[in-house]
């Protein structure tokens, strides 16, 4: 009976086409046999079919979470219980008697994995028949590139488990004249290479195999740098260094490394737009870190500061802008709000100012609004964001509450815009207009709170003095730094600490944003004021007022009316805020 199923299958093998339709042609013998009433030839046909549907189910892939190692999928795995003994026995048989190279391999496959003590099988000896069936498959040069690669994958991984270094000799030289035959690319040797680094193997091959496969890769590096492929280079120094680390030829590393890393140098230099040739450069500081070149992070600084300022001004940027238009009853609303505080005596309408919730934008529901715009447009929460100013990166968003910090400070100096263009300017204008609102009238109100320190004072009008002669820019760089030395003597005067304590107990300053992170300082603030503080003076993305005049970076353009008085509102409101004494 084995013999005529025997003679069927000889049969199918024998013919081309049903070769490459096994499955079908077993499917067909199953049918039949359950007509003749075959129990036999039908258990037989399902021990095919069974390993057949293996190979479609669990295909061969590289798995990054198991050191690269090519593996099958793990929720598909058998039972080896369910495996029986006649079915290893069917396996073997058929591993000796057939000359079809796939369906050798995938009995050999079966065999390695499924290997159980006492069916005369080990792994040892199924390893053994495996690479022999992965080098037949290997020589035919009708194996597609994908299937070299698993194929390949495959040997290594069963050469490192079994510790066979003579393999691994045989898969280097092969991986070699795979790249030369173009079945495989130089990325893929780096992952193999990886693995047998991961795995710790050492790489002990011959003189004439290292000469060779040093062969192919400095001619990958050539090519891929002619051509200005500068990732495909990237990947071939890549293949030379995991070969140097592995023969332990550490003498070579440095250089090669120096090549990666100019290599982004180079792409840079090559790119058209600043904002790629900026990407660039970060790469190529980050990876100059990495490998201890602080002179080349240096020049790439440079290169890179540059880039951004050529960014900034080179009009890559598309800025997008709406006009707000206020209907007629709108700004017949505006004006009627406005005349409620410039109607006021001086002193009370800097008191209704403070108070106004028209004014102060609203923390919360700022905060609401950037919350349901991420809600309603999913993507831009994916989409990381990098802030450009001032030469240089200065925020990078891209978690998912980097993301809502982003959105709410973009809600937040769009609402203080408009409070300070539409409200602000226009009370301070009618005032100014009327002869109430100058130097005079500013320090007597903030001489009437008694809480802003004596000692500033008198620089403090000196300020407010400039911003009615309209010196704006210098105005700006009294009245800021003013502030600063203000806020934190009026909470050095209600018992807060302002200070820290450095090496030999010396007392320093903390800087303005450390002691506006403050938890009790934004408590003592509340949520509005301190919100409108940091925003103003402090804040990155911002409009960091404070920083960017102390480190000298605020063109000239930004020291206008309108940013000095937003600062004088806030020193109008800290004129007025109760602090709560410290206990």
């Amino acid at each position: 009976m084995m013999k005529e199923y025997d003679e069927k299958l000889s049969q199918i093998e024998a013919d081309e086409a049903g070769v490459s339709n096994f499955s079908e042609n077993i499917k067909r013998l199953k049918d039949w046999a359950k007509e003749e009433d075959n129990p036999e030839f039908v258990e037989k046909c399902d021990y095919e079919l069974k390993i057949l549907s293996l190979s479609e189910r669990r295909p061969l892939s590289v798995n990054s979470n198991q050191a690269l190692l090519v593996d099958y999928a793990t929720n598909l795995e058998l039972d080896r219980n369910e495996i029986s003994g006649e079915q290893l026995d069917y396996y073997k048989k058929r591993l000796d008697d057939t000359n079809v190279p796939f369906l050798r391999y995938l009995y050999a496959n079966f065999l390695y994995d499924y290997a159980k003590k006492g069916y005369g099988l080990n792994k040892y000896n199924a390893s053994k028949s495996l690479f022999k069936c992965i080098k037949v498959l290997l020589a035919n040069s009708d194996v597609s590139a994908q299937e070299v690669e698993l194929l390949l994958g495959r040997y290594l991984q069963i050469a490192i488990r079994m510790k066979n270094l003579n393999e691994e000799k045989w898969l280097l030289s092969k991986i070699c004249q795979s790249i030369y035959e173009e079945r495989i690319n130089v990325t893929k040797l780096v992952m193999f290479l990886e693995i047998l680094s991961k795995a710790k193997v050492p790489v002990l091959t011959s003189s004439e195999q290292n000469m060779r496969i040093d062969t192919v890769i400095e001619k990958k590096m050539y090519s891929e740098k002619n051509t200005k492929n500068y990732q495909g280079y990237r990947n071939a120094c890549k293949a030379k260094l995991l070969l140097i680390r592995l023969r332990n030829q550490l003498e070579e590393l440095r250089n090669i490394q120096i090549l990666i890393g100019d290599s982004y140098v180079d792409e840079a230099n090559e790119a058209e737009l600043n904002s790629v040739k900026a990407a660039k450069l970060e790469l190529a500081i980050q990876y100059f870190k990495e490998i201890g070149e602080p002179g080349k992070v240096s020049e790439s600084k440079v290169a890179l500061k540059l880039a951004y300022k050529e960014y900034d001004k080179g009009g890559e940027i598309a800025t997008l802008h709406e006009d707000v238009k206020f209907s007629t009853d709108e700004l017949e609303q505006i004006e009627k709000q406005v005349k409620l505080f410039t109607d006021l005596e001086i002193s009370d309408m800097f008191k209704a100012m403070v108070l106004s919730k028209i004014i102060m934008p609203d923390k919360e529901q700022i905060m609401k609004s950037a919350k349901e715009n991420l809600k309603d447009n999913v993507l831009l929460s994916l989409i990381p964001k990098s802030v450009i100013g001032y030469d240089r990166k200065i925020a990078v968003y891209t978690t998912e509450e980097q993301q809502l910090e982003y959105e709410f400070n973009k809600y937040y100096e769009i609402s203080l815009k408009l409070t300070s263009l539409i409200y602000l300017d226009r009370i301070f204008e009618v005032k100014q207009e009327n002869g109430d609102f100058n130097t005079e009238s500013c320090i007597d109100f903030l001489r009437e709170g008694q809480l802003i320190d004596a000692r500033n004072i008198p620089i403090i009008e000196i300020g407010i003095s400039r911003y009615f002669q309209n010196d704006f820019v210098s105005a700006i760089h009294i009245l800021a730094p003013q502030f600063e030395s203000t806020l934190r003597r009026l909470f050095e005067n209600a018992g807060y600490p302002t200070t820290s304590l450095g090496s030999q107990q010396v007392q320093n300053e903390q800087t303005f944003n450390a002691f506006l992170n403050r938890s009790d300082v934004k408590k003592g603030l509340g949520e509005n004021v301190h919100q409108l503080i940091k925003f103003v003076m402090v804040d990155k993305i911002g409009l960091n007022l404070r920083n960017n005049i102390g480190h000298g970076l605020m063109p000239i353009e930004a020291m206008g009316k309108e940013n000095c008085s937003l600062i004088l509102y806030l020193f109008l409101i800290i004129s007025t805020y109760g602090i709560k004494y410290a206990k």
